[in-house]
């Protein structure tokens, strides 16, 4: 009897139409939490987060001036809460990069991915080395790509005031998080084009928003006393601004169409591995994902147009600011468009898959599916190779 009523439950817990997506959590949590003592030193831009966060923790005031608050008040709160060592400094950006797994998923639902391609994304999302890397590292990065991922979905929820407030607290965590506005403006032109009077409002709440959460968080970073938000505001805009080509010597700074024809690597630590990579299962399909986004756009899929306004407003968008700007750029930034790059390659895996039946080629079926499997199982290779999962 026990045994039946067990067999029941695995079976409706197999059948539940989220169990892919659960499976997928689950998965990258613990593998998250498997490595996130490793190493037992600060990785690469952690020694300035870090030794920022224990700064304020200790009564001092922030010397990370070139970025805003709340990306650093989280890494702050993460080791007020777990301890100033690797999982303190690690685990607030674990339980971000989760949360970014799950809501990517019903980002690609809500574009209208069936549910195969949606899988297909996610898992090619949750095992990307770039994504699992900057997720499980006390950087600045996760917060604001995570919670642009939620400025996303909002957006496509038709909640317009609402996904500006959550670009404002993007922008808060990493002035890199504005980019979302670009992502929500390409894809509304291309597709929505609808209320554009809360669309604006929704712009000037991003503004608002983030000015006038500035000196809250900003509060807390200066040793709990108030300062002149547009000050702090002017001066991080113009110190990151003046980060140029024209005098950064950092042997990692590259423009960003660079990176479509030499893999763009940063070696954080060697053994255990933690590689700023794309993965080449990614990273060699930049160009090729971005026809196809372009073409799917073309016949109207809405996927591919939010696919394309993502790859364009967090990738090629680097290019207009480093041309305009000269702003220096690093290979890592390419984690925030990995999102819209994994939409593209899902469609074109799901398309793959369905020419067989659909056009009565059935050897050819079996072909298509071959090199979809062949792909995705080498997608996971790379992302064993590459990371600290393995290689400790």
């Amino acid at each position: 009897m026990a045994s039946t009523r067990f067999g029941q439950f695995f079976t409706r817990v197999i059948r539940w139409q989220h169990f892919g997506l659960a499976a997928l959590i689950i998965a990258t949590f613990f593998l998250h939490l498997s490595v996130i003592m490793l190493p037992d030193r600060v990785v690469f831009d952690e020694q300035f987060y870090v030794e920022d966060a224990r700064r304020i923790i200790n009564g001092g005031v922030t010397e990370r001036a070139e970025h805003p608050p709340l990306g650093k008040m989280i890494e702050v709160g993460s080791m007020e809460l777990f301890g100033d060592n690797q999982f303190g400094w690690r685990m607030a950006a674990v339980i971000f990069a989760t949360a970014a797994v799950g809501i990517f998923y019903f980002i690609c639902r809500k574009i209208g991915m069936n549910g195969r391609a949606t899988l297909i994304a996610t898992f090619l999302l949750a095992f990307e080395n770039l994504t699992f890397v900057q997720g499980g590292i006390g950087m600045l990065d996760v917060y604001f790509v995570t919670l642009s991922m939620a400025a996303f979905l909002i957006y496509l929820y038709g909640h317009y005031e609402w996904a500006g407030m959550a670009v404002a607290l993007a922008a808060l965590a990493k002035l890199d998080g504005f980019l979302a506005l670009a992502v929500i403006g390409i894809h509304w032109i291309l597709v929505r084009r609808d209320k554009p009077l809360r669309v604006a409002l929704s712009v000037l709440i991003t503004i608002f928003g983030f000015i006038g959460l500035f000196p809250l968080f900003n509060y807390f970073e200066l040793g709990h006393h108030w300062a002149n938000p547009l000050t702090g505001i002017v001066t991080m805009i113009k110190t990151t601004a003046g980060i140029t080509f024209s005098w950064v010597t950092h042997p990692a700074a590259s423009q960003p169409w660079k990176w479509l024809y030499q893999v763009p690597n940063l070696a954080y630590a060697i053994k255990p591995n933690y590689f700023g990579q794309l993965s080449y299962t990614i990273w060699a399909l930049i160009v090729p994902a971005t026809v196809y986004l372009i073409w799917r756009t073309s016949r109207r899929n809405n996927a591919a147009s939010f696919g394309l306004a993502w790859v364009y407003g967090t990738y090629y968008a680097w290019y207009v600011v480093v041309l305009m700007l000269n702003r220096v750029t690093y290979p890592y930034y390419l984690y925030e468009c990995v999102g819209g790059l994994c939409i593209g390659i899902a469609l074109a895996i799901d398309q793959l898959l369905q020419i067989g039946p659909n056009k009565g080629w059935r050897k050819r079926g079996w072909l298509f599916s071959g090199i979809s499997v062949v792909y995705l199982l080498g997608h996971l290779a790379v992302f064993l190779i590459l990371t600290a999962v393995i290689n400790r």
